[in-house]
Protein backbone atom coordinates (compact mmCIF):
# COMPACT_ATOMS: atom_id res chain seq x y z
CA UNK A 1 0.00 0.00 0.00
CA UNK A 2 1.32 3.46 -0.92
CA UNK A 3 1.20 6.03 1.88
CA UNK A 4 -1.07 9.00 1.26
CA UNK A 5 1.76 11.50 1.48
CA UNK A 6 3.89 9.62 -1.07
CA UNK A 7 2.53 11.58 -4.02
CA UNK A 8 2.73 14.85 -2.14
CA UNK A 9 6.36 14.12 -1.27
CA UNK A 10 7.09 13.16 -4.87
CA UNK A 11 5.43 16.35 -6.11
CA UNK A 12 7.41 18.47 -3.65
CA UNK A 13 10.67 16.80 -4.64
CA UNK A 14 9.95 17.46 -8.31
CA UNK A 15 9.11 21.07 -7.55
CA UNK A 16 12.38 21.52 -5.65
CA UNK A 17 14.37 19.92 -8.50
CA UNK A 18 12.57 22.14 -11.01
CA UNK A 19 13.34 25.25 -8.95
CA UNK A 20 17.00 24.23 -8.71
CA UNK A 21 17.18 23.80 -12.49
CA UNK A 22 15.59 27.20 -13.03
CA UNK A 23 17.99 28.78 -10.57
CA UNK A 24 21.00 27.14 -12.23
CA UNK A 25 19.84 28.20 -15.71
CA UNK A 26 19.19 31.73 -14.53
CA UNK A 27 22.71 31.95 -13.12
CA UNK A 28 24.15 30.53 -16.34
CA UNK A 29 22.27 33.14 -18.37
CA UNK A 30 23.64 35.91 -16.14
CA UNK A 31 27.17 34.52 -16.54
CA UNK A 32 26.78 34.42 -20.31
CA UNK A 33 25.45 37.98 -20.38
CA UNK A 34 28.49 39.14 -18.42
CA UNK A 35 30.79 37.31 -20.79
CA UNK A 36 29.02 38.80 -23.81
CA UNK A 37 29.37 42.28 -22.36
CA UNK A 38 33.08 41.71 -21.73
CA UNK A 39 33.63 40.46 -25.29
CA UNK A 40 31.68 43.42 -26.69
CA UNK A 41 33.77 45.84 -24.61
CA UNK A 42 37.02 44.21 -25.71
CA UNK A 43 35.89 44.32 -29.34
CA UNK A 44 35.12 48.02 -29.06
CA UNK A 45 38.47 48.64 -27.38
CA UNK A 46 40.26 46.73 -30.13
CA UNK A 47 38.49 48.76 -32.81
CA UNK A 48 39.38 51.96 -30.99
CA UNK A 49 43.04 51.00 -30.68
CA UNK A 50 43.27 50.09 -34.37
CA UNK A 51 41.79 53.42 -35.48
CA UNK A 52 44.29 56.07 -36.51
CA UNK A 53 44.79 58.79 -33.96
CA UNK A 54 43.57 62.19 -35.01
CA UNK A 55 46.17 64.92 -34.84
CA UNK A 56 44.97 68.09 -33.17
CA UNK A 57 44.41 70.84 -35.70
CA UNK A 58 46.90 73.63 -35.75
CA UNK A 59 45.32 77.04 -35.26
CA UNK A 60 48.41 78.89 -36.51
Amino acid sequence: MIPNDFFETFKNRNTIEHDEHISRFTQEIEDLRSELTRVRDLTNLSITLQSPFHEPRSTA
